[in-house]
């Protein structure tokens, strides 16, 4: 009888332990769900189009990360896109919500490479892209200051 007793205290201790290990675990379990059923599904339309899955997750593989200028090409590419990406996700802790962070990524390069050919014969033409790319990339910033003010 003593054990009985025992059992269903330690039953009812490890309940809450339980359910904060269920809470903990649940969006884990939801996120690598959700990735497996995203490459079944692409490997479903793979296998559609004739395209041997593993074939073409190994090709991908070896064009992302295969050599030291393909890992290279790949964190130069993901670096402005990750930085785009923070710039979205600090505002959205507060309740701010930040768009077009891409087109500011593509009008700055655009500024700087113009700005490239403008200044070529200037001394420090890097200094000069980088303030056009930061003029041409902050000309958002307009459409933030009018929306924050104009939006009740």
């Amino acid at each position: 009888m003593k054990t009985m007793a025992n059992q269903d205290q330690i039953t009812s201790f490890d309940a809450p332990l339980m359910e904060r290990a269920a809470r903990l675990l649940e969006p884990i379990i939801l996120t690598v769900g959700a990735v497996v059923a995203g490459f079944g599904l692409f490997a479903i339309f793979l296998g559609i189009q004739g395209i041997s899955p593993v074939t073409f997750a190994l090709t991908v593989w070896q064009g992302g990360f295969g050599s030291a200028f393909s890992l290279a090409n790949a964190l130069e590419r993901a670096a402005p896109l990750i930085l785009a990406a923070l710039c979205v996700a600090l505002p959205a802790r507060v309740g701010l919500v930040v768009i077009g962070g891409e087109g500011a990524i593509v009008m700055g390069g655009l500024a700087a490479a113009m700005a490239s050919q403008w200044f070529l014969g200037w001394p420090a033409p890097l200094l000069l892209m980088a303030l056009a790319a930061g003029l041409a990339g902050g000309f958002g910033l307009v459409s933030s200051v009018l929306s924050a003010t104009r939006v009740p």
